[in-house]
């Protein structure tokens, strides 16, 4: 297990197949935890959080502490294009 937090002050942490890129201010804060890995989940501890990172995915944490967006769970569209389009013209 790879501990983001013992690095908390860089802002771009690299590992073999990880990342962390952190962008804060004194207000707000947002990080991208990157998972380069094709094949096995990372277990990594953010801050004093633990996260699992899918395989090839990226996690976006809003405030550095909740996750809320992953690539891993993103999946194409299920209706067709040009659906999307009828409905939400440009």
């Amino acid at each position: 297990m790879l501990y983001f937090n013992r690095l908390h002050q860089d802002k771009d942490i690299m590992y073999d197949v990880l990342q962390a890129h952190i962008f804060e201010t004194e207000s707000q804060c947002v990080a991208f935890l990157v998972n380069f890995d094709r094949h096995h989940i990372s277990e990594v501890v953010f801050r004093n959080i633990s996260l699992e990172l899918a395989p090839k995915s990226i996690s976006i944490l809003s405030d550095c502490k909740r996750v809320v967006f992953e690539t891993a769970k993103v999946s194409k569209p299920t209706y067709p294009l040009w659906h999307i389009l009828y409905f939400f013209p440009l």
